[in-house]
């Protein structure tokens, strides 16, 4: 898909039927999701994980993001970026938000 994907403040609980490769910015924010499971395996923009309360694993997450990672958690970080570029190959930066 070419654009930007925004899935914000909707209470979704899945990924599923994101598009496999996104050509541009993939937004994930204030959602129950509990994986990314279904979201994007190749990202070509920058992708931002926001307020998803419930995420606690890396299940899905894309294997490629040519971009930035932001990661905002709400008040506890659970992932490191270590634990994160195991599973996916970031050739941006990844930041991190809390509070």
């Amino acid at each position: 898909m070419n654009g930007n994907y925004e899935i914000d403040v909707k209470n979704v609980k899945t990924l599923e039927h994101s598009p496999q490769t996104m050509n541009g910015n993939y937004q994930v924010w204030s959602n129950d999701i509990k994986s990314l499971v279904g979201a994007p395996e190749v990202v070509n923009g920058n992708m931002s994980i926001k307020i998803n309360a419930k995420l606690k694993k890396l299940d899905g997450f894309p294997k490629t993001v040519i971009g930035d990672l932001t990661v905002h958690y709400g008040k506890n970080v659970i992932f490191t970026e270590e634990q994160i570029r195991e599973v996916c190959n970031i050739s941006g930066k990844v930041k991190f938000y809390t509070g």
